[in-house]
């Protein structure tokens, strides 16, 4: 029996026409195996020559490039799914919908600034329970504690000392807020920042303007 969480409206999404998913997924046809992978969580489409995959936590690029017009005639079959018009610089441009195990977003040029984005990512083929986490450990103290890392400030911290102290900020993804007056150069700074992120970690943006 399904719990009533999972008969909730709200919660369900919505389940893309046959005609659909047949133009969606013959649009990404290069992908094809790496979607239906067990290992693979998430495929993020950045733009069409910038691809990662999700396996195991673990962020990977690819070395596939897609055709532009195929990208977005997979964005514009998703939103004619959900009867959406998929037109750009609108909520119509931002499609969510789900497939077979897979929740499949997409958001269109150029609110996708680098080009349309588009993201499948496919859920656990089973549930677990509150009797997995405790078999598994997730409960037990020994994996609630963590090594007490050493502090980032020293309190005297200038030059190349300060330098540093603010890479570990971002290495080990600390909030930070920059402030400042106009003019005063929080962006120029904010971006410096942003140059410390590793490679490895995915990065959103979310800018009235795009200046980052």
């Amino acid at each position: 029996m399904e719990s009533p969480a999972n008969n909730h409206t709200l919660l369900q999404l919505t389940q893309l026409a046959d005609s659909a998913v047949s133009m969606f997924f013959e649009s990404l046809a290069p992908l094809h195996d790496v979607i239906h992978a067990s290992d693979v969580a998430e495929v993020m489409i950045n733009r069409h020559d910038s691809i990662w995959v999700e396996r195991r936590g673990v962020l990977t690029k690819l070395d596939i490039v897609l055709d532009p017009i195929k990208v977005e005639g997979a964005v514009r079959s998703l939103a004619s799914s959900v009867e959406k018009s998929a037109v750009r610089g609108t909520s119509q441009g931002i499609i969510n919908a789900g497939h077979k195990g897979l929740r499949i977003a997409a958001v269109m040029q150029p609110t996708a600034i680098d080009g349309h984005a588009l993201s499948i990512r496919r859920h656990r083929e089973t549930n677990l329970t509150l009797e997995d986490y405790a078999k598994a450990g997730a409960f037990s103290l020994r994996n609630a504690t963590t090594k007490a890392e050493e502090p980032i400030f020293l309190g005297n911290e200038e030059d190349e000392a300060l330098m540093r102290a603010l890479e570990q900020l971002i290495v080990r993804r600390k909030n930070v807020i920059v402030a400042g007056g106009t003019s005063s150069g929080k962006t120029t700074f904010l971006n410096a920042l942003a140059g410390r992120v590793p490679a490895t970690d995915r990065v959103l943006t979310i800018e009235d303007t795009m200046e980052l």
